[in-house]
């Protein structure tokens, strides 16, 4: 139905986006580390080598809210995916597919057969099982403990000049 490609087309975007934006905070965080100079630098001794280390306040995108945001869009990545995968308004008619090869749109018919059939009755059996939902369950919990545990460290450590209003996971909640 039209409803479930809306949802569909959604989520792919929505996943797009996640992914470019957790890639954008990585960026963020590893060239953070490579500057030598900066105003909010504070050396750190880490408890495991013995040695200093230095690390800074990341900034940028949207590390004005939250201290893990490459965290919160892994989330995102896999509730879309999740979503993706519980769509229930799955094309009825697996005989007919179209594509475009150089610009005409040809109709070609009977290339799924029965690999088709036997694919989407496996997925839909992965679907009734909800077992991705767990997955996105176990894959929240893990990153919302890493990231209260990284929040409680930069505020340890920067204490002060770390921006009280930025959450450890979720924009304005947490």
């Amino acid at each position: 139905s039209s409803r479930g490609v809306i949802i569909l087309t959604s989520c792919i975007i929505l996943n797009l986006y996640a992914q470019m934006e957790q890639y954008f905070h990585h960026v963020i965080l590893a060239t953070s580390m490579k500057r030598k100079q900066h105003q909010n630098r504070k050396e750190y001794n880490d408890k495991n080598t013995n040695q200093k280390s230095r690390y800074i306040i990341p900034k940028g995108r949207w590390f004005a809210f939250i201290s893990c945001p490459h965290y919160f869009f892994e989330i995102v990545i896999y509730i879309s995916f999740t979503i993706i995968m519980s769509i229930e308004d799955r094309v009825s008619d697996t005989s007919t597919v179209y594509i475009d090869m150089k610009g005409n749109t040809t109709l070609i018919q009977s290339v799924w057969g029965e690999f088709a059939n036997v694919f989407i009755n496996q997925c839909s059996w992965m679907i009734q099982s909800n077992r991705h939902f767990v997955l996105v369950l176990w894959v929240f919990t893990n990153l919302a403990i890493s990231a209260g545990n990284n929040h409680k460290w930069y505020h340890e450590t920067f204490e002060t000049m770390y921006p009280l209003e930025r959450k450890a996971l979720i924009p304005f909640l947490w």
